[in-house]
């Protein structure tokens, strides 16, 4: 990235917009479901022994994807948005249900995969969720004022 004096360059944090899962030890993966995040809709990629090959792009939150018979040792999701903020650090952020090809003691990694925010979008997310929250306040607030001094809305 270049930079230069008199300019500010803003950084701003890393989100998750994929995840890689591999078995480090144990028994194969069987199928996975993905948790509501975004729109709901990701791309699923499989490992070809030289790089990954999108297995289907309209994977749906909730949904069962079972492998082949055999199952597979890593995979590869992209698709959530960055919108999603999603912290890469936290191990919660994205929880997926797995399934194995077999019993036994599992060691698997879950990497995330990353991109940055800009700065004017980071802003204008939160610039917009504040207003919503604050505009749900307010209605709310008005709606139970309403309901207390006439009874009105309460079901009467």
């Amino acid at each position: 990235m270049d930079v230069e004096p008199g300019s500010w360059t803003f950084f701003d944090p890393l989100v998750a917009i994929g995840y890689d899962y591999i078995v480090d030890a144990g028994p194969n993966i069987a199928g996975v479901t993905l948790p509501e995040v975004g729109d709901n809709l990701f791309e699923l990629y499989l490992w070809s022994g030289i790089d990954w090959n999108l297995e289907t792009d309209t994977l749906a939150a909730g949904t069962e994807h079972m492998f082949a018979t055999a199952g597979v040792d890593r995979f590869r999701i992209l698709g959530i948005e960055t919108d999603a903020l999603l912290d890469p650090n936290d191990p919660f952020a994205f929880f997926t249900g797995l399934d194995f090809v077999s019993a036994g003691t599992v060691s698997l990694s879950q990497i995330p995969i990353t991109a940055f925010v800009s700065a004017p979008a980071t802003a204008l997310l939160f610039a917009v969720a504040g207003l919503s929250f604050a505009g749900l306040r307010r209605r709310r607030g008005s709606m139970a004022k309403r309901d207390l001094g006439t009874g009105q809305g309460c079901g009467n």
